[in-house]
């Protein structure tokens, strides 16, 4: 479940930052991409992925939380 959750959780900050920056913009009033307006649909996908990369940070905790099952087999037999 960790490795999981950390894919989502890179996945979703790599897209954030993708729309974050958006280098497929062009507009009249300013050189770069990152100075034009975002749109609302653009927004929305921004705080969706963002919203992906905590859920996907929390998954990559609890994973790394999780016993595993031969873990807890050795701590038994050695008690």
């Amino acid at each position: 479940m960790a490795l999981i959750g950390a894919a989502v959780a890179v996945l979703g900050g790599a897209t954030a930052v993708l729309f974050f920056f958006q280098p497929w913009r062009s507009c009249p009033y300013e050189d770069t991409s990152v100075g034009c307006a975002m749109l609302p649909n653009d927004a929305a996908v921004m705080v969706i992925a963002l919203g992906i990369a905590v859920v996907g940070a929390g998954m990559f905790i609890a994973g790394r939380l999780q016993s595993h099952p031969s873990q807890d087999t050795r701590s038994s037999k050695e008690a």
